[in-house]
């Protein structure tokens, strides 16, 4: 955790600073204006920098993810957006031209940014739904409307602001003059464009699975196996994002699934365990076998935590119904390597699906231990259930409803567990 606090300062110091940095010199070196001015055009300049990071962020870069955690780097995307919008909104109101095309283009931008903020804020975030109930079941109501994909496209509505304040300052002749900061300014544009595009190409024509079996684990939960094609290894805890290939009615967008297998059991396929919640997830139930499907990833960064601690460090596992999935991964790779306690809560007791398999694991292993309860523990109960040193020293991995985390943290906390020990995902990504 203190490596991914280092890096991710970096990385702010880089995206904040280092990056804009370049033409914010160079603009406020070259151009004649007052103080006042320069300050105001350098708000719009960091604007649109951010905007473009946004972008390349936008395409999962697997490097990144591997540092931070995809997590991570979608609350920097958001929280950019956020300072982002802060800064033309500055931009906006304090600056002037004459040339109405030069107004027209910022100010359409920024009415486009202004709409896709909220909008992404309320559906594709967790920073209301998360902490208000009403924005979640606000939200849930309006599912059927704004679903999945088309909060995908509006999103993408990131692609026309760029464009926008592209010719925006292309338009603006006393810095078009400028020969160095747009040499900067359009090198910075068209290498993130085209390692979007480029992006979007690769997965278009992405082939790297087959269903080989779907099935059904109980009433409204199913277990999906894909063969992989000349895949990457993938790790204990991961996830990928998966769209399936001739199916029009489950559209062209992909959606992130957790792996349940373990890659020690079988490197030639990955599991997933998938919840009928939605109209994409009950589709999926109806899969048929021999269906190509697109896998991006892995992603995820649980194993690497994992694998940076001590081996004698008591690793805990908390899942809230099928955020079991890629905590059972973890437990199966590691089950008599590592000291491992899996917590597992479900709303009936049918949805205990892997039950069996986690007893087993129990049975089999002294350094094992496994507690299933149906409807969430209690705070009284984990006090008996945990160990000092699991309290004092355990490593905790929550994966659940956003909603439910924050609470259980909150418990966590409360029983000495320091919160640089909690990690999470969280099912509203």
């Amino acid at each position: 955790m203190r490596r991914k606090r280092i890096v991710l300062n970096i990385l702010w110091l880089i995206i904040l600073f280092l990056i804009p940095m370049p033409l914010i010199v160079i603009l406020n070196t070259q151009l004649v204006a007052s103080v006042s001015d320069l300050i105001v055009y350098d708000f719009g300049i960091v604007a649109y920098v951010w905007w473009l990071i946004i972008t390349y962020l936008s395409i999962r870069p697997s490097w990144l993810d591997r540092l931070i955690g995809l997590p991570s780097m979608y609350l920097v995307h958001g929280l950019l957006g956020t300072i982002a919008l802060i800064a033309a909104t500055i931009h906006k109101f304090l600056s002037f031209s004459f040339d109405q095309n030069v107004k027209n283009t910022g100010n359409i931008a920024w009415y486009l940014v202004l709409f896709g903020f909220f909008y992404a804020v309320f559906f594709m975030s967790g920073w209301l739904i998360n902490y208000f109930k009403i924005a979640d079941t606000l939200k849930k109501k309006l599912n059927h409307i704004f679903k999945h994909q088309v909060s995908v496209w509006i999103h993408r509505l990131n692609l026309v602001v760029i464009v926008l304040i592209f010719f925006h300052v292309q338009l603006i002749v006393r810095i078009e003059s400028i020969t160095e900061f747009m040499v900067i300014f359009d090198t910075y544009t068209v290498v993130i464009l085209g390692l979007y595009l480029f992006n979007k190409i690769r997965l278009l024509t992405l082939d790297n699975g087959t269903v080989i079996s779907n099935k059904f684990l109980n009433s409204d939960t199913h277990e999906l196996i894909i063969r992989l094609k000349d895949q990457k290894r993938y790790r204990p805890g991961d996830f990928y994002f998966v769209s399936f290939k001739g199916l029009k009615k489950l559209g062209i967008e992909s959606h992130p699934f957790s792996v349940t297998s373990a890659p020690k059991d079988n490197l030639q396929s990955v599991t997933f365990t998938i919840q009928n919640v939605g109209d994409f997830t009950n589709k999926i139930s109806k899969v048929p076998t021999g269906t190509k499907v697109k896998l991006e990833g892995p992603f995820g960064l649980f194993d690497k935590l994992i694998r940076l601690e001590n081996v004698e460090t008591p690793i805990v596992l908390y899942g809230l119904g099928t955020g079991i999935a890629p905590l059972l991964s973890i437990a199966a790779e590691y089950a008599g390597k590592r000291p491992i306690h899996v917590l597992w809560t479900a709303q009936s007791q049918d949805k205990l699906y892997y039950s069996s398999k986690l007893k087993g694991f129990a049975a089999k292993y002294s350094n094992f231990r496994y507690c299933e309860q149906v409807h969430r523990f209690k705070n009284h109960q984990l006090r008996d259930i945990f160990s000092e040193n699991e309290i004092s020293k355990g490593q905790f991995y929550i994966v659940g409803p956003a909603n439910a985390i924050i609470e259980i943290e909150d418990n966590l906390n409360s029983l000495g567990v320091n919160r640089n020990r909690l990690n999470d995902e969280r099912l509203t990504l």
